[in-house]
């Protein structure tokens, strides 16, 4: 029973201030869905992050993976299905995602560029994955009023 007190007590140590920071809810995080998987890796600053290992993951198990170019771009061959896709690189919080990957006529239709923001510490606990272009723009905006909120308090 001490252990689930313990458990209780640290995550309200831990999760309850992040709201404070205006972090956004880990609960709520959509399945992207793409016909294609492409995309970029950034830090939370936005920018590009090479050499970011991105991984495609089916039933917990590493399908296929790639690494970021000097862009921080990839590119993942993959059949239709549900996935999840990480990126990883030293230093940085992973970003996960779950994507959705759909072929035939919809797959004629165009695909949005996936955007992965690594994370850094509390700035980042639930790290962003977005089709978006004005969405990763708010959230790389709304990150570094974040981080500059927090260095001006020490």
């Amino acid at each position: 029973m001490r252990g689930m007190a313990h458990t209780a007590f640290v995550a309200s140590v831990f999760l309850i201030p992040l709201s404070l920071f205006g972090q956004m809810d880990c609960f709520g995080v959509k399945t992207l869905k793409v016909s294609r998987i492409e995309g970029q890796v950034f830090d939370p600053q936005g920018v590009p992050v090479s050499g970011s290992s991105v991984t495609l993951l089916e039933h917990n198990m590493q399908t296929i993976t790639a690494t970021t170019d000097n862009a921080g771009r990839f590119q993942l061959d993959t059949p239709a299905g549900e996935y999840w896709l990480r990126a990883t690189n030293t230093g940085f919080a992973p970003a996960t995602v779950p994507v959705r990957v759909r072929r035939g006529f919809l797959s004629l239709l165009p695909s949005g560029r996936v955007h992965l923001i690594l994370g850094v510490g509390m700035f980042l606990p639930c790290p962003a994955g977005t089709l978006s272009e004005k969405e990763f723009q708010s959230t790389i905006k709304n990150l570094k009023e974040t981080m500059e909120e927090h260095s001006t308090q020490k």
